[in-house]
Formats: structure tokens, C-alpha cells, sequence
């Protein structure tokens, strides 16, 4: 249960970090790798 927790605070974190980014219109590669992330931290909440 703790480590859902964590991952979901690490999921909302990065999903904050995206969303700055894309309101400032950040590089591509940089946004792309920030998505692939997300999905990444997602996928490991789905599966904890």
C-alpha cells in the first residue's frame, strides 16, 4: 500500500512538470521523454 502511495505522489509530481512544460512550450524531446515517464509511473501504479 506504501508504495502506491509513493508512486502515486511521483505520478502527480511529473504530471505537474509536464503540464509547466507544455504551458512554456517546451522542446519536443523534452516533452516526449516527460510523457514516456508518466506512462511508465502509470503503468507500475496499474500493476502495484
Amino acid at each position: 500500500m506504501e508504495n502506491r502511495e509513493i508512486l502515486k505522489q511521483e505520478i502527480e509530481k511529473k504530471r505537474e512538470e509536464l503540464s509547466r512544460l507544455i504551458d512554456s512550450q517546451g522542446e519536443a524531446e523534452t516533452l516526449y521523454r516527460l510523457s514516456v515517464e508518466l506512462d511508465q509511473l502509470i503503468a507500475q501504479y496499474m500493476g502495484a
